[in-house]
């Protein structure tokens, strides 16, 4: 295979590589937001479970099904977080293979230039 041909296919495995670790940026800040969302309920929580005042949510009655909703809320996150570590692992099993394929064809690359400027140099001489 030529070096033109070996760089061409390098630099589309550096493309291909590239897209791959957007991907695993994506995931990573979709859970970021996820678990921010996660800590937001449980402080919501927290502080309503720590104020003890009757106030008018609850004279009506209306704080147990505000926690109710409240963990079906966190179950339901809690749920897709680990959707998304899931796909986490996926994408990067696939940026880790797309890495190496980069990696074994840039020097793959860099030994057909070798190889080509030493014939070059046994011609010249």
């Amino acid at each position: 295979m030529t070096p033109e041909r070996l760089q061409a296919l390098r630099d589309l495995a550096i493309m291909a590589r590239d897209a791959e670790l957007a991907k695993v940026a994506d995931v990573t800040r979709r859970i970021s937001a996820l678990r921010l969302d996660i800590s937001r309920l449980k402080d919501a929580r927290a502080a309503r479970e720590a104020d003890p005042a009757l106030d008018t949510a609850r004279l009506a009655g209306a704080d147990l099904p505000w926690a109710a909703w409240c963990e079906g809320q966190l179950r339901a996150r809690q749920n897709a977080l680990a959707a998304l570590h899931v796909a986490h692992e996926t994408a990067l099993q696939a940026a880790r293979q797309a890495f190496g394929r980069a990696e074994a064809l840039a020097g793959l690359s860099e030994r057909a230039v070798a190889e080509r400027r030493k014939a070059r140099t046994r011609r010249a001489f």
